[in-house]
């Protein structure tokens, strides 16, 4: 049932936001629990701005590196005992925004993590509709 009521808030979200471009006016990184452990992201969609927190441990787990990630199976390659070291970046320098709608980020170990902010958006809490289920 869960997971029926999931996949339904989240065709619905979908839906709500088809066609409307979300875009990326800036970005700086803050403090969750440490120094720099998250990337604030300032997002226009819909004529609305509204802030996004991202942590970078939550980037650098759904990054789709090849080296990281297996897109067949679409499952981690690596184990997740060791995030929080990997989820370290050199200050901005290391995060870029193209086209006001991609955010890269160039990781520690080297690695380049990729993402378009409406595949981020899907997995946010900003503005998802409220969903009644009757049964």
């Amino acid at each position: 049932m869960n997971l029926t009521n999931s996949l339904l808030k989240r065709i619905l979200h979908r839906l709500q936001y088809r066609g409307i471009t979300t875009k990326i006016i800036s970005s700086q990184l803050i403090k969750l629990e440490r120094k720099n452990d998250a990337l604030e992201v300032l997002l226009e969609r819909g004529g609305d701005t509204k802030a996004l927190t991202i942590p970078l441990i939550w980037l650098r787990d759904h990054c789709r590196h090849p080296a990281n990630y297996n897109e067949t199976t679409h499952q981690r390659k690596s184990n997740a005992t060791n995030l929080f070291e990997c989820a370290e970046i050199d200050g901005m320098v290391s995060v870029k925004v193209a086209d006001a709608n991609k955010l890269s980020i160039q990781w520690m170990d080297g690695l380049l993590s990729e993402f378009d902010i409406n595949d981020i958006m899907e997995h946010t809490e900003l503005e998802r509709p409220i969903v009644y289920l009757i049964m």
